[in-house]
């Protein structure tokens, strides 16, 4: 009888430990949404800047002359 209650102990001694074991895992942050060390302030403005929005004033003329003819 001791047997068996030592085994089943134990046994439930280590699903609690693989549960802690795999709770803690998965509470890890997730290394892919983490920024990479080269993102700087400096480096996020240059790379705003040098987006290429094309020709606004090209692309409002229509508009603007659909506006005029209301």
């Amino acid at each position: 009888m001791n047997r068996n209650i030592i085994i089943a102990a134990i046994i439930i001694i280590l699903v609690l430990v693989g549960f802690w074991l795999w709770s803690r895992q998965a509470a890890a942050p997730d290394q892919s949404k983490i920024a990479p060390t080269g993102d700087t302030t400096s480096t996020i403005n240059s790379d705003l800047q040098n987006i290429d929005i094309g020709d606004l004033d090209q692309e409002f003329k229509g508009i603007d002359t659909d506006l005029q003819s209301l």
